[in-house]
């Protein structure tokens, strides 16, 4: 179990960590050493000053704890060389700044994450699953380019070892926070945190889901996420980009809706499916619904009375602010979109969820899917964007970057967009190369006949593939086909690559990869 942190231990910076040899006290200031203004004022009285220069000495006393538990991630990932290497670059850059905001939660949140971590490590020192290791080199990646991204800023900015104006301070405590969602996106996956359940469901609600009042919703089969057929991103891979978005979903401050944009290809649906069970995993409240060309699945009009469905399922709260609106016998499925969102949604959530400042997510993947135009499909986004909750109702939306849509979604100030094919060549890149590597090591003839691994050809197929993953999933298709020689495969499929982009031909090849 993870260790429990005191408030005390947090503030100064003196939380033990678990090692295979024992524990380790971690430095930090002792509390005779702060100063308090004691002597300069009354008890019971300090003056603006004094609380300012308090919180400020909180918030150094804090930032040193960041700093001292990333040096024992140094001293305890001997096991995790890519890990060591990246985390020493992260300090090195931070080392560099004082405390350079007087938000001592934050830093102590960061903190907490970078203990968690430890744990991980020690506890992964005599064993590593391939699991485990595939996510701390996706975690090793991700701390390389945010540890890059705050050189750049200092090297551009010509900034001093104090960082003052206003703009600076925020850049740097965004990229504080990418931390502490990258490190949450591993423990996450890896099933440390200690408030990381299964969702429970009692059979008092699965008796209320089959209430025939909210029959009236109607149903999708198919359409809500499951953890055993949505089995998500590859370990290690997508690790920013699920950061990104998890960090969105949490701050109470983002806007209430997020786009996930990509070409055909780009792996929103996979990028999706892992975001859902990061939140499954975090007892996050929402529901999904995945677009298709399946029956039931094509038609918007579906869309909100699904998610509707299945958030009654899992919140009591919800359940019966709804059923109260459909005791008045109301055509769901026959009202307009805007009218749908208000009435099965936005109104029932608006009434339970009042007060509340925990995030509740709705998400639709692959909205390109539905065959209602395009035309309904604005509606279905203005209906959203326009009608912003007064509660943290949120949209988590994946699709093509259609240009009327991507118009729509871009000029509104209540949403955040992230492209993934726009995210750099070298990150998708590395994803692919691990994603592949792993899979065709899965395959026993090609791996016992390819010496050394990986193969050379490897390397052609990830270069062909770009930023696209249906690419390098459709190479592993075809590689892995039970009715051939996969090394034969690896290797006709690597040689052909070039001719195949050249000639454009009709060839078995060419309607695989080149479509």
């Amino acid at each position: 179990m993870p260790p429990t942190l005191t408030q005390s231990q947090v503030e100064l910076g003196q939380v033990q960590c678990a090692s295979a040899i024992g524990t380790e006290d971690i430095p930090g200031p002792r509390v005779d050493e702060m100063p308090t203004g004691r002597n300069n004022h009354a008890a019971g009285a300090t003056s603006p000053d004094v609380d300012i220069e308090t919180k400020r000495t909180k918030a150094a006393i804090a930032w040193a704890g960041v700093k001292d538990s990333l040096r024992i991630v140094v001293r305890v990932s001997d096991v995790f060389p890519p890990l060591k290497s990246a985390t020493e670059g992260v300090l090195a850059v931070i080392e560099r700044f004082e405390a350079v905001e007087d938000n001592k939660e934050q830093f102590s949140e960061l903190k907490i994450k970078l203990d968690f971590l430890i744990q991980l490590l020690n506890k992964s020192k005599d064993s590593v699953t391939p699991s485990i290791r595939d996510w701390i080199n996706g975690l090793a990646r991700s701390f390389e380019q945010q540890s890059a991204i705050i050189e750049k800023k200092k090297n551009d900015q010509y900034t001093t070892r104090l960082l003052n104006s206003t703009h600076d301070t925020k850049f740097i405590m965004k990229e504080l926070q990418s931390l502490t969602f990258l490190i949450d996106i591993i423990l996450v996956q890896t099933n440390l945190e200690t408030n990381t359940t299964v969702t429970k469901t009692s059979s008092t609600v699965t008796k209320m889901f089959h209430n025939a009042i909210l029959d009236k919703v109607g149903y999708v089969s198919g359409s809500e996420f499951d953890s055993e057929s949505n089995k998500g991103c590859l370990e290690g891979t997508r690790v920013m980009p699920l950061a990104d978005i998890l960090m969105w979903a949490t701050d109470p401050a983002s806007p209430h809706v997020f786009w996930l944009n990509g070409m055909a290809g780009t792996g929103k649906t996979t990028v999706t499916e892992s975001f859902c069970s990061i939140l499954q995993r975090k007892e996050i409240p929402g529901a999904i619904f995945f677009c298709s060309r399946h029956k039931g699945r094509v038609d918007i009009h579906q869309i909100f009375p699904s998610l509707a469905r299945v958030l009654a399922r899992r919140c009591p709260s919800f359940r019966m602010a709804l059923i109260k609106i459909l005791e008045q016998d109301i055509d769901v499925v026959g009202l307009s979109l805007e009218e749908q969102y208000q009435t099965v949604l936005l109104q029932p959530a608006e009434d339970a969820f009042k007060g509340s400042s925990e995030s509740i997510i709705m998400s639709v993947d692959a909205l390109d899917e539905c065959e209602d135009g395009e035309e309904t499909t604005e509606k279905f986004l203005k209906a959203i964007i326009d009608n912003i909750p007064s509660v943290p109702l949120k949209f988590f939306l994946a699709d093509r970057p259609e240009m009327a849509l991507r118009d729509n979604i871009t000029t509104a100030s209540g949403s955040q967009i992230l492209r993934l094919h726009d995210i750099e060549d070298h990150i998708v890149e590395a994803d692919i190369e691990l994603y592949l590597n792993k899979q065709l090591y899965s395959i026993k003839d090609l791996r016992e006949k390819c010496t050394p691994w990986p193969p050379s050809e490897l390397t052609a197929i990830v270069k062909k593939a770009g930023k696209l993953f249906i690419y390098a999933s459709t190479a592993y298709t075809y590689i892995s086909y039970k009715k051939g020689n996969p090394c034969h495969r690896l290797k006709e499929l690597a040689s052909s690559i070039q001719s195949l982009a050249m000639k454009r031909s009709s060839s078995k090849f060419n309607l695989v990869f080149l479509q």
